[in-house]
């Protein structure tokens, strides 16, 4: 894995900066070759493979909506994340009906087995090239945007990220402010989300 250092704003202490790492140019594996490479290291087959993650993740859903958390040995656990919704206007938390609360997202928390093993067969090497975002005026962007959508018809944020070479973290806060004004809709699921052209 190829990793680099990122610097932001300390918001404890203004003018100076606190340096992370992160991984970048990682690919996303598609889904024909997660099968293939499961597969691989298994005796299921990839229609067993796919019937069984299927099941999972219906599964999962009825559950995390029933209000469970699920724990998965040697896996982790998954649980629910709420929020109010942007509709209700209250100041007062005590204030809001059921009707107020939306989901806001999926925790994962891993096993302590699983960073374990992850821990185990991690490789590390700094990237050699400069990964930061390219420096783009919005104006710039938005013609961007206009010119990929123009022969791909969708788009993920991940298309964006790699075809404007910006990082993952500045990709998803300018697909929001994107769609926040207008030029382009989520056309996917929240969790799945494809842009399109509004």
């Amino acid at each position: 894995m190829k990793y680099d250092i990122f610097e932001i704003p300390d918001p404890k202490h203004p003018g100076k900066k606190i340096q992370h790492l992160r991984i970048v140019g990682a690919n996303r594996m598609s889904k024909d070759a997660f099968l293939k490479f499961m597969h691989d290291r298994t005796t299921f087959t990839p229609g067993t493979i796919t019937a069984v993650l299927q099941g999972l993740s219906e599964v999962l859903a009825w559950s995390l909506a029933d209000g469970y958390t699920i724990g998965i040995d040697g896996l982790g656990s998954f649980s629910l994340q709420i929020q109010k919704n942007d509709r209700t206007e209250v100041e007062d938390l005590t204030d809001i009906h059921a009707m107020s609360v939306d989901v806001k997202g999926v925790t994962f928390q891993p096993s302590k087995s699983f960073m374990t093993e992850i821990s185990r067969k991690a490789k590390f090497m700094r990237a050699d090239h400069d990964v930061k975002s390219v420096k783009w005026k919005d104006g710039e962007l938005e013609q961007v945007i206009r010119d990929y959508l123009a022969s791909h018809k969708t788009m993920t944020r991940y298309d964006f990220q790699h075809y404007a070479q910006l990082s993952a973290s500045t990709a998803t806060r300018k697909i929001k402010k994107f769609v926040e004004s207008g030029l382009i809709v989520n056309v996917g699921t929240p969790y799945s989300p494809i842009y399109s052209l509004a």
